[in-house]
């Protein structure tokens, strides 16, 4: 019998076996419930609850985590959980009271009469415990990943195109039937898919691009399967345009210069005849998309979003840095941006919706967390670069860069949204992470970098 090559297999076949049950539960329950944002805390809590099951039911998975995971990425995942149990931590009424930003607290407790009561570094403990709870799908995804036998990096990324294109199966059900919507306030017609905002979906299937691309590029599929991938990629490229999110849209930018680039290193080596059909198949798709973009109005609807750039982002981003000299250098707690901001927020800037968020994750992060918050994101940076850089050739390059970039997506994303706010995207994230720093499963030595 014939054997199989790579890439002849249906797109989603055994890439839940390859990836292991227990991350492949974690990542279809994290997409079809934590897609709501931290409004939706029923939803959240079931993908809590289900990482933590994975985590403590699982025999020898923290054990063989320990031995086979980095000492530093132990560490910077001790630190990440530490940071807000340090901030629920009762400090005596003359420690706290001290503190940046603590007067309109203690002039609520000298109302009540009880000055001398212990508080913490965080202005709202239930926010903090929140947000920390936040943490337990992503430090899963990254724990199962490194701790399992089987650290397949082409599996993980078949198991990430999978995830999207189940998002864009069900975003295209919501366009043909103009609804069936998860969350009853999303009235715009926009490509939600399994999503509360239509930033985040359009991010979510970017990085399922970065995946789609690197994936290819490591199947070595014959020409029909390329072009299906090729199908694939078009697919999603116009669900992200129809999400009419103007920084995902651009964000397009990052897959498509992956794609250009390894396909003019595929190019060199390959036959005129393979170049020829190669290049009329793009072609093809290329015009396929640009009859769609030109002709469709919901598409043509994004376009039009990038004539005008002024919004609200740049009032809320300067009160909230009004917000962060107050609370500076310790913050106000992880999660209680909500509950801070509605003091800073200027009349001038004062807008009919409620600004809940800082629509930027590291001025957000620097009130809430201050230097601390901040010296840690930096930490985890230098750690995962390091991590792409020892990896940036061999077997695990490809996976090493879809995760890098992706990565690289979230944190620009993040420059003018809050991506790190969705459960659902903070477990792929966690993924990511895990995706640059486990080893290959043929290696079973501890690894340091």
């Amino acid at each position: 019998m014939r054997e199989r090559r790579a890439g002849e297999a249906p797109l989603l076949k055994d890439a839940g076996r390859r990836i292991g049950w227990p991350l492949a539960t974690l990542l279809l329950v994290a997409l079809l419930l934590g897609g709501g944002g931290s409004a939706r805390g029923l939803q959240n809590l079931v993908v809590q609850l289900t990482a933590l099951g994975l985590i403590c039911f699982i025999p020898q998975v923290l054990s063989n985590f320990r031995e086979r995971a980095s000492i530093v990425l132990v560490a910077l995942i001790g630190l990440t959980i530490l940071l807000p149990a340090i901030q629920l931590i009762p400090l005596p009424a003359p420690v706290w009271q001290n503190l940046p930003g603590r007067d309109l607290v203690a002039a609520t407790f000298g109302v009540l009469g009880d000055m001398d009561r212990a508080f913490p570094i965080s202005v709202d403990r239930a926010r903090t415990i929140t947000a920390a709870l936040a943490l337990l799908a992503p430090l899963t995804a990254i724990i199962l990943t490194n701790a399992g036998n089987r650290r397949d990096g082409r599996a993980v990324l078949l198991a990430i195109v999978g995830l999207t294109m189940l998002n864009f199966a069900f975003g295209a059900l919501q366009f043909a039937a103009d609804g069936l919507y998860l969350y009853s306030d999303l009235t715009d017609r926009r490509f939600f898919g399994f999503f509360a905002s239509h930033n985040t979906s359009g991010l979510f299937m970017v990085i399922g691009l970065i995946a789609l691309v690197g994936y290819d590029r490591m199947s070595h599929a014959k020409l029909g399967v390329r072009l299906t991938h090729l199908l694939c990629a078009l697919l999603l490229i116009i669900a992200v345009v129809l999400t009419k999110s103007r920084s995902s849209t651009a964000l397009l930018l990052v897959p498509l210069g992956m794609f250009a680039l390894y396909s003019l290193l595929d190019m060199r080596s390959a036959s005129k005849r393979v170049r020829l059909i190669f290049v009329g198949g793009l072609t093809a798709l290329i015009a396929t998309g640009a009859i769609l973009a030109t002709t469709n109005s919901q598409l043509g609807e994004t376009w039009q979003r990038y004539t005008d750039l002024e919004d609200s982002r740049p009032d809320i981003w300067e009160d909230t840095l009004y917000g962060i000299d107050r609370y500076w250098p310790v913050g106000s707690g992880m999660g209680t941006f909500d509950e801070v901001f509605q003091v800073e927020e200027s009349l001038e800037a004062l807008i009919a919706a409620r600004a809940g968020r800082a629509h930027n994750e590291y001025l957000e992060l620097a009130l809430e967390a201050g230097v601390a918050g901040l010296a840690l994101v930096a930490a985890w940076a230098i750690f995962l670069v390091l991590c792409w850089w020892r990896r940036r050739s061999g077997d695990q390059a490809v996976p090493a860069t879809v995760a890098a970039l992706s990565l690289l997506a979230i944190a620009a994303q993040g420059l003018v949204d809050y991506p790190m706010r969705n459960m659902a995207l903070l477990t792929v994230a966690g993924l990511l992470v895990a995706l640059l720093t486990a080893q290959p499963a043929r290696k079973r030595d501890r690894v340091s970098v």
